[in-house]
């Protein structure tokens, strides 16, 4: 993936989040943090036999995102899990 812009973080006056990407929505809320603590890490493989190991920071809060789906997706799913 290009490096850039891949979607807009959209805040409403009520405090709600939305991530939009592209013709996709996503919701955004808090979730519930633990008490361990999580880095998030990245390890580019510029071959298949090693990669450096590069620590981009610590987690201090989790979110949940999940799809905001219209009408017509929703029966769509309700169709196919019905199946």
């Amino acid at each position: 993936m290009p490096e850039g812009s891949v979607g807009k973080l959209q805040i409403t006056k009520s405090g709600r989040m939305r991530l939009a990407l592209g013709s996709v929505d996503i919701a955004i809320e808090s979730g519930v943090n633990e008490g361990s603590m999580a880095e998030v890490v990245s390890i580019p493989l510029e071959n298949k036999d090693a990669g450096d190991f590069i620590v981009l920071g610590k987690i201090y809060q989790k979110m949940i995102m999940h799809p905001i789906l219209t009408d017509s997706e929703k029966e769509v799913k309700n169709e196919e899990t019905s199946e």
